[in-house]
């Protein structure tokens, strides 16, 4: 199930010379593209020239790419004849280094005491999801912490995929065969990595082979049996109204007539959504849940969306605005002790109303700590968790929407522009380092942002009339922690808004043309040509 893997090294040659060949993909090369390819490797290059010393950028990207790895005592051992990605096998990339991943000795800095050592390197962290907006930060994190960062991913052509930060990216052909990149990746560390899975179907994969990974991996994981429940709506649901848990009133749907009975019970809107989102699901709608305002309407969405999910849940709409919905980042250990919380809320999200987050900010909910710790401790929880609540703004009481499990959300990086240490808790303590003095919220100011998406957002607002030019501007005010945008790594963004903006100019371009053929044609149907 192993597609490629791309060596990074020091990242340099990722992120000038590693542009991947694809002027042949489909037949036929890409113009436009190539011409943005050269802009962004202008741009990029200009860059790194003021950041990598004149005598390495001298020298040629190559050059300097061995240097600085020869540096850290790591040997990419790049063909110069090979102008693109060094790619090789899963099972050569030990190989290939001087020395098995994960092990290169060098003088290590801890960057959170700033004490130097000859040691060495730690552990590495494997982000299963590197094709992921929460794996692209997760990767950043760690990286900035000294953690050596391998990838792993589906979408070669995701924009996160352009990251410097990893020392490699393995490539799977689906999620079904992430299990198996990692059992090859496994016998060439020497030392036990962490996996951080990024994304629920690779929760689930992981967590169901989980006894093939750990000679190899640390799998911060709660119990398979908890792990499905959690994960699975319509079993949380049921958990939650039998332990005293707030949810919304909800009802389960596997046929009309059930609809048509949610209908009569419940009071709107409501909400429509899947157990867990399935490629169907994803495919079809870019919402998370479809907000339907009358039983009709219930109707009418249902034998919509019936073929998208063998079940779907219905459940009442908490009343309030995106600023009342609140999210625990939190990390348990393996005795279901909480060493690190983070409580955020939303500011915006894209899709409105029911999308993820475009804009956050950190503050004060103890109701969201408390009866989040309360869900996690009552299923005996380890790993990374996440948990959505929502005010009702009538009458103040808190829902929980969902958990999310074992993996860092899209604004999970809040935690950190917050000062706390959520990742690295997680990765010191599963390889027994100490664990960060970090780790307690003093609710200040930090805000998360996800740039393309929240303009999206403000300008849907703008348009609709609730957000004002300069309301939207006082939002952004204040320190902040990036999505997607970094200084020291801008690719992944460039990259996010070009295919953004092909997107956006391709239905365009073909309004114009089908206006331009329209105009050609007479009276009578016939072209101009067929007219003379």
């Amino acid at each position: 199930m192993l597609a490629t893997t791309v060596l990074h090294g020091s990242s340099v040659q990722r992120c000038v010379g590693g542009f991947e060949r694809r002027s042949s993909r489909k037949g036929r090369s890409n113009t436009v593209e190539s011409q943005f390819h050269t802009l962004l490797y202008s741009v990029t290059s200009a860059w790194l020239e003021s950041v990598i010393p004149r005598r390495l950028a001298a020298g040629g990207v190559l050059r300097a790419v061995n240097l600085i790895g020869q540096a850290g005592s790591f040997d990419l051992d790049v063909d110069d004849r090979d102008s693109g990605d060094a790619r090789i096998d899963a099972g050569s990339v030990g190989r290939r280094a001087s020395g098995r991943m994960g092990r290169f000795s060098e003088q290590w800095r801890d960057p959170m005491t700033g004490r130097t050592a000859d040691r060495l390197r730690p552990p590495a962290a494997i982000i299963v999801g590197i094709d992921r907006d929460p794996g692209l930060q997760a990767a950043r994190i760690l990286s900035a912490r000294g953690v050596p960062i391998i990838g792993v991913a589906i979408d070669r052509d995701h924009f996160a995929c352009r990251t410097r930060v990893c020392d490699a990216i393995h490539y799977a052909d689906d999620y079904e065969g992430i299990v198996d990149v990692l059992e090859k990746i496994g016998p060439e560390l020497t030392e036990r990595a962490v996996v951080v899975p990024c994304s629920d179907p690779a929760v689930e994969q992981i967590s169901k082979q989980r006894a093939r990974l750990e000679p190899w991996f640390h799998v911060p994981l709660p119990s398979a049996e908890t792990v499905s429940m959690l994960m699975d709506k319509t079993r949380f649901y049921a958990y939650a109204q039998s332990n005293g848990f707030p949810i919304p009133k909800t009802r389960m749907l596997s046929s009309r007539a059930e609809a048509i009975a949610a209908g009569e019970a419940l009071d709107f809107p409501c909400a429509l959504k899947p157990p867990f989102r399935t490629a169907a699901w994803v495919e079809n709608t870019k919402e998370k849940a479809i907000k339907v305002e009358t039983p009709a309407e219930l109707i009418e969405a249902y034998d919509k969306c019936k073929e998208w999910a063998d079940q779907l849940i219905v459940q009442e709409w908490i009343v309030g605005g995106d600023d009342a919905l609140y999210s625990l980042n939190c990390y348990f250990d393996a005795s279901a002790k909480p060493l690190a919380t983070f409580v955020a809320k939303k500011l915006r999200q894209w899709p409105l109303e029911a999308g993820d987050s475009s804009l956050g900010e950190e503050c004060r909910n103890d109701v969201v700590l408390e009866e989040s710790v309360r869900l996690f401790r009552s299923v005996d929880y380890h790993g990374l968790g996440y948990v959505e609540m929502k005010q009702d703004s009538r009458t103040g009481v808190h829902y929980i929407i969902e958990p999310n499990v074992a993996r860092p959300t899209g604004r999970s990086a809040i935690a950190e522009a917050g000062g706390v240490e959520l990742l690295y808790t997680m990765y010191c303590d599963l390889v027994g380092h100490p664990l960060p003095a970090e780790r307690i919220q003093t609710y200040g100011d930090a805000k998360w942002i996800y740039l393309r998406k929240d303009l999206q957002a403000a300008l849907r607002q703008r348009i609709d009339g609730s957000l004002t030019i300069r309301d939207w501007w006082r939002s952004l005010r204040g320190r902040k922690v990036y999505a997607v945008w970094s200084v020291q790594d801008p690719l992944p963004f460039l990259y996010d808004i070009w295919n953004t903006a092909k997107k956006v100019a391709r239905p365009v371009g073909r309004r114009i043309l089908s206006g331009a053929s329209k105009q050609q044609r007479g009276p009578d149907g016939r072209t101009l040509a067929e007219g003379s």
